[in-house]
């Protein structure tokens, strides 16, 4: 099997920021580390950015080629984020105008110079994002901007938020669906969690309980990694029903390739439980 899962790069590295070129020229640099991806950073003014900590939640979304998806869901969402949160986009290395279009709206924006998957897109979004709680949602325009502030409050009694596709699955292609109930009994054997969508594309967790994750996937397998690695801490997850709408713009996911390398992390993180555990049983005998 193939996998996503990089094992030399955890978000703890990603920390280790490449130089931020700003649009306004500056460099601001940074520590750099071989395996991160170079990236340049746009705000719409530098000079007044706020400090880490300032905004009370960020939005991340992570975006390849998602002009036609960009175009329907930020006017809704900035118009709900006003004062609550900030936004910020990751530009996947797109060969769209996904960029420019963030850029227009005022966003802050992060580019990668070259595609290098999903989970690299979430990560540096989440080194990006200056709030303590973070969500994160496809950029597709499937999901319900509304839900977002409802997540960000329900984030104050738990550690994080999943964004359950209760209806609307019919926006999701049948074979998707039968990958993800076998991908989804998966998770729950591995983590040992009853988890009900943990492959959802909308979910949110205080800075917190991130920074315990040390999350390492590059690719779709990132929200399996982030459901099993979540129920070993013993995080408290709540769900947050919605309403899963039909994508704008062609897809990114493919079912059978990225369902193996979902699989193969899945069976990778299961086996290192299932290690763990044993090595919790025996210790005993050898004291």
């Amino acid at each position: 099997m193939t996998s996503d899962y990089q094992a030399g790069v955890p978000t703890a590295a990603v920390l280790n920021l490449p130089p931020a070129i700003w649009t306004d020229g500056r460099r601001r640099d940074r520590a750099v580390t071989k395996d991160l991806v170079p990236f340049t950073v746009h705000v719409a003014n530098p000079l007044a950015a706020p400090s880490p900590g300032a905004w009370a939640a960020t939005v991340v979304l992570p975006a390849y080629n998602e002009e036609r998806g960009l175009s329907a869901l930020l006017p809704s969402l900035l118009e709900l984020s006003r004062d609550r949160f900030e936004v910020v986009v990751v530009d996947d290395g797109s060969t769209d105008a996904t960029a420019s279009l963030a850029e227009s709206f005022g966003c802050r924006v992060v580019r990668h110079a070259a595609n290098a998957g999903k989970g690299v897109a979430v990560r540096t979004g989440l080194v990006a994002a200056r709030g303590e709680k973070v969500i994160v949602m496809d950029a597709d325009d499937t999901y319900p901007v509304a839900a977002v502030v409802e997540i960000i409050d329900r984030l104050d009694d738990c550690e994080m938020v999943v964004g359950t596709r209760t209806l609307g699955r019919n926006n999701i292609p049948l074979l998707n669906r039968f990958g993800n109930a076998l991908l989804t009994s998966a998770i729950r054997l591995a983590s040992g969690s009853r988890w009900t969508d943990p492959l959802t594309g909308l979910y949110g967790l205080r800075r917190s309980a991130l920074e315990r994750l040390n999350l390492r996937s590059t690719g779709f397998s990132l929200e399996a990694e982030i459901a099993i690695k979540s129920g070993a801490l013993g995080l408290r997850v709540v769900d947050h029903p919605i309403v899963y709408r039909a994508r704008a713009g062609a897809s990114k996911l493919h079912p059978v390739r990225d369902g193996i390398r979902i699989a193969a992390v899945i069976n990778s993180l299961g086996m290192q439980r299932l290690a763990r555990s044993c090595a919790h049983s025996i210790a005993p005998f050898f004291r």
